[in-house]
């Protein structure tokens, strides 16, 4: 087992560190909340969010793992999300999928160091009509 070590002086063989952020919000379609839609997290690296996007990756859980986030019987849905990105403003993509339909949510936020507080953003999809 060997150990990595890293000093001013020379370069760093550690990895680097991750921003990450934390999507809460609702589902609901109509006035009704849904349970069990399904949710993905992406970001747009590329800064605002427009049309054009190149570079979209898909958001991780701390683990570096794909997220399985649904909503709960309020409609309610937290995620704690994670960048291989350093932190900065850029476009979370949300994604609501239910029976009835999906839906996709843009919004900018601030990703911070993983080592810090992380942002809190809300995030509500209406679903159309089913």
């Amino acid at each position: 087992m060997g150990l990595l070590s890293c000093d001013m002086t020379e370069p760093c063989a550690c990895p680097p560190s991750r921003s990450h952020l934390v999507v809460s919000g609702t589902v609901t379609q109509g006035n009704q909340a849904v349970f069990g839609a399904k949710l993905t997290f992406q970001e747009n690296v590329d800064g605002p969010c427009t049309s054009l996007q190149d570079r979209v990756y898909d958001l991780q859980s701390s683990f570096a793992e794909p997220l399985e986030v649904t909503t709960d019987d309020t409609g309610a849905f937290s995620a704690h999300v994670y960048s291989h990105f350093t932190p900065t403003e850029r476009c979370v993509i949300v994604t609501g999928a239910a029976d009835h339909g999906t839906v996709r949510v843009e919004q900018m936020a601030r990703f911070r160091d993983e080592h810090k507080r992380p942002e809190a953003v809300q995030v509500d999809i209406i679903l159309g009509a089913p």
